[in-house]
């Protein structure tokens, strides 16, 4: 878990200064909080797993609702978005010993849904032009 962690603290850092910086030149705030939030999930990843995987649950609902806000329902876009954090959450879907199971509880669910949802994506076919060639 400590190189979790150190991925989470990481991604974090990354996500903060970036989003700072877009912020300054007039962009989205959401990067800029992602990073806080990654770097809250990190410290919490070794000692309180569970509050992590709830913090990291509410996370992606947020962050699935902001890419699809922003991108719609299409496939890239949403792949961009959601799949690294889809891809993190899997060691968090693994109780700690004697941790209980309520943290996953609330985080499978939640990455099921998210997860279909961008993968379902792939049948929506944004970019189709229909037409028809003179002959």
């Amino acid at each position: 878990m400590i190189i979790l962690s150190l991925i989470f603290l990481l991604l974090g850092l990354v996500l903060l200064g970036g989003g700072v910086w877009l912020i300054t030149l007039g962009g989205s705030w959401y990067y800029a909080l992602a990073g806080i939030v990654l770097l809250v999930v990190g410290l919490m990843t070794r000692k309180r797993r569970r509050q992590a995987q709830v913090l990291y649950a509410i996370f992606l609902i947020v962050t699935a609702v902001w890419a699809l806000w922003e991108s719609g329902y299409d496939w890239w876009p949403l792949a961009t978005r959601l799949g690294l954090f889809l891809v993190l959450a899997i060691p968090l879907l693994f109780p700690a010993r004697g941790d209980g199971k309520s943290g996953v509880m609330v985080l499978l669910p939640v990455w099921v849904i998210v997860g279909l949802m961008t993968v379902s994506s792939m049948a929506v076919d944004q970019h189709r032009i229909d037409g028809n060639l003179n002959t």
